[in-house]
C-alpha cells in the first residue's frame, strides 16, 4: 500500500484471494464439468454471450490498470484526494474492475452457482469500501464528501 492513501480493510489481501478462489474453482467446476446450474446457456446464443463478457471483461481490465496506474505509478507523492481518471468514474475502481472480470466469466458459462459467489464477493468488497472510505474521510473531511456526492461508489454517475 502506498503511504498516506487511507487504511485497506484488515481482511483485504486474504479476502479477496479466497473469494477469487473460491469464484474461479465454482466457474470452472460449474462451467466445464458438472454443469449443475448453467441451464441458461441454451437461451441466449454464445456469441451474444461472448460478446457481453468480452465487453465487461475489458471494462474490468480497464479500471483495474487504470487505478493501478494512478494509485502507484501517476499519484502525488504527498498524500491528496484521488479524483481523477477512472477514479473520476467510480469511487472504488479497482474492485469493480476485478468484479466485471468475473461477471464476464459468468456471462460466457451462464453458471448460477458462480453469480452466487459473485455476489457474495461482491458484498464483501461493498463492505471493505465502506470501511475504507470511512477512513479516507477522516483523512480528507469535506474534501472526501464532496467526492462522494460527484462520484458514484459503485455506478458512473452522469452529471450535466
Amino acid at each position: 500500500m502506498r503511504e498516506g492513501i487511507g487504511e485497506e480493510h484488515p481482511f483485504c489481501d486474504s479476502g479477496q484471494n479466497t473469494f477469487i478462489l473460491l469464484y474461479l474453482l465454482t466457474w470452472m467446476a460449474d462451467s466445464f464439468w458438472l454443469h449443475l446450474s448453467t441451464v441458461l446457456t441454451g437461451s441466449i446464443h454464445w456469441i451474444l454471450r461472448g460478446i457481453l463478457a468480452a465487453i465487461s471483461m475489458a471494462a474490468g481490465v480497464y479500471l483495474a490498470q487504470g487505478s493501478h496506474n494512478v494509485v502507484f505509478d501517476g499519484a502525488p507523492s504527498d498524500p491528496r484526494l484521488i479524483d481523477w481518471g477512472v477514479f473520476g468514474i467510480v469511487r472504488h475502481p479497482m474492485y469493480l474492475g476485478v468484479l466485471l472480470v468475473l461477471l464476464g466469466l459468468f456471462l460466457w458459462s451462464l453458471s448460477l452457482l458462480s453469480l452466487c459467489v459473485w455476489i457474495c464477493f461482491f458484498l464483501f468488497y461493498d463492505r471493505m469500501a465502506s470501511y475504507e472510505e470511512e477512513d479516507l474521510l477522516r483523512i480528507f473531511g469535506e474534501d472526501y464528501e464532496e467526492y462522494r456526492r460527484k462520484v458514484g461508489k459503485w455506478i458512473p454517475v452522469v452529471s450535466g
